[in-house]
């Protein structure tokens, strides 16, 4: 019903539900999110995975993509560092082995540890004007962080 009414609104308005949503995409942007898995299977799978999550803390990122990281989020040291001021925030979550880096463009990355399978766990975020500039972000995104992991 709420479908139909939607229609029937931007119907008056001379307007297709595409146009109207067309007109969100532009207004907002065209959001476009991936998950990417990273296998660590046998005796030193665990280890290997705790040693990525180290890596990343110790030597964050300062580009992913040719996109500057603009703010990293450790949600198991409960801390959110501006990389342009050095300000430091607390994260009033509960703890959790998660990773987040905010990038130029609004593109967004949270790396986190499976907590059910020897796996690493990588969510990417993208934002463009449309669908495949966003899926290419995405694309290139994804080889970096290939890159950085498996290195």
């Amino acid at each position: 019903m709420l479908i139909c009414e939607l229609a029937a609104f931007y119907k008056n308005k001379g307007m297709t539900l595409l146009d109207a949503l067309n007109a969100l995409y532009k207004k907002y942007g065209f959001w476009k999110h991936r998950l990417i898995t990273f296998a660590f299977e046998g005796i030193d799978g665990m280890d290997k995975m705790n040693a990525i999550m180290v890596d990343f803390r110790k030597n964050p990122p300062v580009e992913i993509a040719g996109h500057g990281v603009e703010k990293v989020s450790d949600y198991l040291n409960c801390e959110c560092l501006e990389i342009l001021t050095g300000a430091k925030t607390v994260i009033t979550l509960p703890k959790s082995n998660v990773l987040s880096f905010r990038l130029q463009g609004g593109l967004e990355v949270v790396v986190r540890p499976s907590g059910t399978e020897p796996k690493l766990k990588v969510y990417l975020t993208a934002c463009a004007d449309g669908e495949p500039p966003a899926v290419e972000m995405l694309d290139k995104m994804e080889s970096a962080l290939r890159s950085l992991i498996l290195k």
